[in-house]
């Protein structure tokens, strides 16, 4: 198969605690991924970050969906973590837009107030099989996507 036919990978979020660990696990278990860690690309940036708190936060947030979007196309299923409070999840859908995201909140997440909205998952040490069986549920569609198939 050429570069020109690799199917796309699909975008996951994983927000709340332990995201980092559950994103590596995902990982592991998909057969091809690769996994963005939110926090370590906030520490690429340099100098006085003081006064542009949320300008680093929301480049943040589009350097790791850039990296993320680099890996699906090359046909690779991309797991970012990443804490992604509830005033700024429709930012970030935004900015990944269009490509639909499946939002997986763990625990108290940060984005836990939005009932409905992805999938919620609680139970740490068997939230990957919870995440991979419930797949379909964590499918939150941006606001510009058309194409409505499951990926």
């Amino acid at each position: 198969m050429s570069a020109d036919e690799t199917p796309e990978g699909r975008f996951f979020l994983l927000s709340g605690a332990g995201a980092d660990d559950v994103a590596r696990a995902l990982t592991a278990r998909l057969p091809r991924a690769a996994s963005v860690d939110g926090p370590v690309v906030g520490a690429m940036f340099g100098g006085d970050a003081e006064g542009s708190g949320l300008e680093q936060t929301f480049l943040r947030y589009t350097a790791g969906i850039a990296l993320a979007d680099s890996f699906r196309l090359a046909g690779y299923d991309a797991v970012v973590a990443d804490d992604v409070p509830a005033e700024h999840l429709e930012a970030y859908l935004d900015f990944a837009s269009p490509t639909p995201i499946h939002l997986v909140r763990l625990g108290a997440s940060p984005a836990g107030d939005l009932p409905g909205l992805g999938l919620t998952a609680d139970a740490p040490d068997a939230v990957v099989e919870e995440i991979l069986a419930r797949l379909p549920e964590s499918v939150v569609e941006t606001e510009t996507e058309q194409d409505t198939d499951d990926r």
